[in-house]
């Protein structure tokens, strides 16, 4: 067997799993932020909203927000705008201005939350999804289940072609191991 090959075959099917696992957390987000919009919806407001330089993006700002909201008789604190996290839902939502999520959403505003109902502690403060996140998430899932897949079949061909190419000595000393005794003549 060629070790070379063996690791390429291996190293291309674990990155191929890798994506593979992308596109599953990818299209479970996907799915739930789309779900939220038939959530039931409480009332709450905002407790803090702040612009902030970005951890991800140093040319974008950030919104740093949490709100409270109440579900029956408890109140909770979230922090979610959707489930896309701060930044992309900026740039889908409002063209990437942190300044005009912090004015929409600034200290004390009124707000009404969307929360899970089988666990009222994950909400969204923007539930349901756009045609433009939906179009960007498929564009994204697609893209890189095409490429997972594709890699997918390469590592497998890879490992395939090694099995292949190897000796048939071993199966034939098996069958020479099985051929009757002869008697010496």
């Amino acid at each position: 067997m060629n070790p070379t090959r063996l690791i390429r075959s291996a190293v291309t099917l674990v990155v191929a799993l890798a994506l593979a696992v992308v596109v599953w957390n990818v299209t479970d987000t996907v799915i739930t932020q789309a779900v939220s919009s038939d959530w039931p919806r409480a009332n709450g407001y905002v407790r803090h909203s702040q612009v902030v330089a970005s951890d991800a993006n140093p040319f974008i700002d950030d919104l740093e927000l949490d709100y409270t909201y109440q579900v029956g008789t408890d109140w909770v604190v979230g922090d979610r705008l959707t489930f896309y996290g701060r930044g992309l839902s900026m740039l889908l939502r409002v063209g990437g201005s942190a300044d005009a999520m912090a004015e929409e959403f600034s200290n004390g505003t009124p707000i009404e939350v969307a929360y899970d109902p089988t666990n009222p502690r994950r909400a969204v403060l923007i539930p349901g999804i756009t045609a433009t996140e939906f179009g960007a998430a498929a564009f994204v899932i697609l893209g890189i289940g095409g490429v997972a897949i594709g890699m997918f079949m390469h590592g497998m061909s890879l490992l395939l072609a090694e099995l292949r190419e190897q000796p048939a000595a071993t199966a034939g000393s098996i069958s020479e191991s099985k051929r009757p005794l002869q008697r010496a003549a």
